[in-house]
């Protein structure tokens, strides 16, 4: 389970530590020294040196160390006892996922992602309105502006540039200059120095006025009256250029990421996000590219959706699973107190976060987690054995050999 590293060097690796899932990964060994071909990427060598020299884990029951077999039939008789359990966390890989959703349709069981209130954000809108997505791929070969939106995207994304290959010429336009925009607070730190002539635009603003921002881009594209008022601590002038940038595009790409539009009406920004792309795309072209942190939150969506019809939460307490994007949410079931047993299912966390309360906790995960009831070690995705994820845009199964 724990690699003894002793090659020289293991060739293009998948990393599975964000939803990008490059595939060009180089782990140099002996020891501990990792780097990405290309471009240096702080969450891959993070990730890879945290669980290349992780120590052996041991299971606990009330944080005593016990025998794994001791601890397995512990978590057996906890879920015989239970009446209305809830399975979550699901940061693993497609079997992970089937096996979990198979002992939820076992147990009558509900079934959630730790991100899923993130992903239902953008998954509740495409189900209402519908809208107009990219991949990658598509946004590498033909958008001629990425326009970013929050403070923290490429620093979580941090090969995004790369990935998209945003500072070369697109290759079906070869004279086409690409250029980028901002919507929130500074980034230029982020973009190579000998790129930022290639800022189209950024306007400077909390990410919980992004919302605001795209209602004004589209009243202005549209010809709309607007009321200055309404965005005072906004500048003019920023607005003017990036509503330029935007307008002389001829394929802009809208990239954020769901996960930094948790806050109150979070949503309504978002709304006003995919509105602008929607006005667009009446007499143009162009695509948002939501992107999301960890690749297990695409991949548990997409295994429920191919064996149920239906992405995640699910609950299986009826005869035919059920959906609900709020109610059936692991904080949801929570706050009604309509739960008696919480199994976390990990492998790829970074952390476990189950809110402290008095139901009985079963944690699975690579992490190490003393303060629960139960806890059994598992193996990393794509580490400590072979694995499938789904990409960010859900276009693509990666598969991961394990590094050992």
């Amino acid at each position: 389970m724990y690699r003894n590293f002793e090659q020289a060097s293991t060739q293009n690796v998948v990393c599975p530590f964000c939803g990008l899932l490059c595939d060009d990964v180089v782990l140099d060994g002996p020891g501990t020294d990792f780097l990405v071909e290309s471009n240096d990427c702080w969450r891959s060598i993070v990730g890879y040196t945290e669980a290349l020299t992780r120590g052996r884990i041991e299971a606990t029951i009330f944080g005593v160390h016990v025998d794994w077999f001791d601890a397995l039939d512990m978590a057996c008789e906890m879920i015989r006892d239970a009446e209305s359990p809830i399975i979550t966390g699901l940061t693993t890989d497609v079997r992970g996922v089937r096996s979990a959703l198979k002992l939820a349709e076992r147990l009558s069981a509900n079934i959630d992602h730790q991100s899923s209130r993130a992903f239902n954000l953008n998954a509740g809108r495409l189900s209402t309105n519908g809208g107009y997505y990219t991949t990658l791929t598509e946004a590498r070969n033909n958008a001629d502006l990425l326009v970013v939106f929050g403070h923290t995207l490429l620093h979580s994304f941090p090969r995004l540039f790369e990935v998209l290959n945003f500072f070369r010429p697109i290759r079906t336009r070869l004279n086409k200059t690409r250029k980028v925009a901002f919507i929130g607070e500074p980034q230029h730190e982020i973009v190579p120095h000998k790129h930022r002539r290639k800022i189209a635009a950024h306007v400077e603003c909390e990410l919980k006025d992004a919302g605001l921002v795209a209602a004004h881009i589209q009243a202005r594209l549209e010809n709309r009256a607007l009321n200055t008022t309404d965005y005072p601590d906004i500048s003019d002038l920023q607005l003017q250029k990036l509503t330029a940038a935007i307008e002389s595009a001829d394929y802009p790409v809208f990239a954020w990421s769901a996960e930094d539009f948790l806050f109150p009406f979070g949503d309504l920004a978002l709304e006003s996000i995919h509105r602008l792309i929607d006005s667009l795309n009446e007499t143009g072209r162009a695509a948002g590219l939501p992107l999301t942190l960890s690749p297990t939150t695409t991949t548990a969506n997409t295994v429920a959706t191919w064996q149920y019809g239906k992405p995640l939460p699910l609950s299986f307490a009826g005869r035919n699973p059920a959906h609900h994007p709020d109610y059936y949410l692991t904080d949801s079931i929570i706050e009604r107190e309509e739960t008696d047993l919480i199994i976390w299912v990990g492998g790829l966390d970074s952390k476990v976060e189950i809110p402290s309360n008095s139901y009985e906790r079963i944690v699975l995960s690579s992490v190490p987690t003393d303060d629960v009831e139960l806890f059994l070690p598992v193996a990393m995705p794509g580490i400590h054995h072979d694995a499938h994820l789904v990409r960010t845009d859900s276009i693509v199964s990666h598969y991961l050999p394990d590094t050992n």
